[in-house]
């Protein structure tokens, strides 16, 4: 029997979701190994938004309570003074919709379409990937992560690591992997260590400014 199926059949099993509210703080535990660093900027956006329009989107957790997804979000809720979090039971074959009531998609005061930008743009933002994680995961044949990426991607990945050690770059690996730049940096010396400064001023990381916005060196 084919995923399709099998959910089909775990949905008609499924008993009623058991929902509770608990405290934030306790029944949410952070990831230790959450592949995520996140950036200044990234947190800073998911406070703001939190602040402004409150909690969006929800969680996810694992059976212990560990944060599978949204580990930043909660970290902010718990900043920006949200204490409660609704806990809704499920086996994965149901999905979980959360629905603000008190937001219209296309109402005039515009909440609901600034939520919905800042959505997207703060999962852009506070993506900073730990590349050591990754390589660890990758070297010892995790198939859940060796399979996100490709040969080529996982070399860059290794050569991006060899410039945060401090060794040369293979500028060879890196073409056809950057999306189309949105602006070029030159060097007149050449010297990718001396680009690399000018970035690290503007970014908290090279690898993920290489992939998330399109840098060209």
């Amino acid at each position: 029997m084919n995923q399709k199926g099998a959910n089909r059949r775990r949905a008609k099993k499924a008993k009623k979701p058991r929902v509770s509210v608990r405290k934030l703080k306790t029944a949410v535990k952070q990831d230790p190994r959450n592949a995520n660093l996140g950036t200044d900027r990234g947190r800073a956006m998911i406070g703001s938004s939190v602040r402004t329009h409150g909690a969006g989107r929800s969680l996810l957790l694992d059976k212990n309570g560990v944060a599978i997804a949204g580990n930043k979000s909660a970290e902010s809720m718990l900043a920006e003074g949200i204490t409660e979090v609704i806990v809704v039971e499920t086996d994965g074959s149901q999905a979980v919709a959360v629905q603000r009531i008190d937001l219209e998609l296309d109402g005039e005061d515009g909440k609901a379409r600034a939520l919905a930008y800042g959505d997207n743009r703060t999962a852009e933002v506070d993506l900073d990937w730990d590349i050591d994680a990754l390589l660890s995961a990758i070297d010892a044949e995790d198939s859940h992560v060796s399979e996100l990426w490709n040969d080529r991607e996982i070399d860059y990945l290794r050569e991006m690591n060899m410039i945060k050690d401090g060794e040369d770059f293979n500028e060879s690996l890196a073409d056809g992997l950057i999306a189309k730049p949105r602006f070029t940096l030159t060097c007149e010396t050449g010297s990718v260590d001396a680009v690399r400064i000018l970035l690290e001023k503007m970014v908290s990381d090279i690898p993920g400014t290489v992939f998330r916005e399109g840098y060209q060196v």
